[in-house]
């Protein structure tokens, strides 16, 4: 078994699992005080681990290690810097067509994940998402009252 190769002990054998997995479906790798309760007991059991085993790494250095493997196994990126860089880029061409904010993380999500990157944390793609839309909104009312005339702002009611 892949974990058990890598691992010495059930607890790393259950954190590199839960690792996995969590990452396959998030694309991301949650804290452990993060896994519901539930998710564990089943990867445990699954395992075949004693239902003492919990998942715990006694050096950052294992942890890291840990999610080398899993990035390795499936292929992606972390490169944080690339991934902020690849996101702002989706995020700002999407804002010219959209508006609302859970649509631009969306589109910066999909890019993400077809380029293999690891994904940024959430707060970090929410605050880019508000802040690109407010730049890229600012601009489109610029360029609106750049056209206005003198008339049109003094009667802004009246319709063309």
């Amino acid at each position: 078994m892949w974990a058990r190769e890598r691992t010495r002990s059930d607890e790393h054998q259950l954190a590199l699992i839960l690792a996995l997995k969590c990452f396959q479906r998030l694309a991301r790798f949650p804290r452990h005080d993060e896994l519901p309760d539930p998710i564990v007991e089943h990867v445990r059991r699954c395992l075949e681990l004693h239902p003492g085993v919990s998942p715990a790494y006694d050096a950052d250095r294992t942890e890291r290690a840990h999610r080398d493997f899993v990035r390795s196994r499936l292929g992606v990126l972390h490169a944080p810097d690339r991934a902020r860089a690849l996101a702002e880029t989706a995020i700002r061409g999407a804002a010219a067509v959209k508006n609302n904010p859970p649509d631009l993380i969306n589109v910066a999500l999909e890019e993400l994940i077809r380029a293999g990157l690891e994904l940024p944390a959430f707060s970090t793609l929410d605050e880019m998402a508000s802040r690109i839309r407010l730049e890229v909104n600012r601009a489109i009312f610029d360029q609106i009252l750049a056209r206005m005339t003198s008339g049109d702002c003094d009667s802004p009611d009246r319709v063309a």
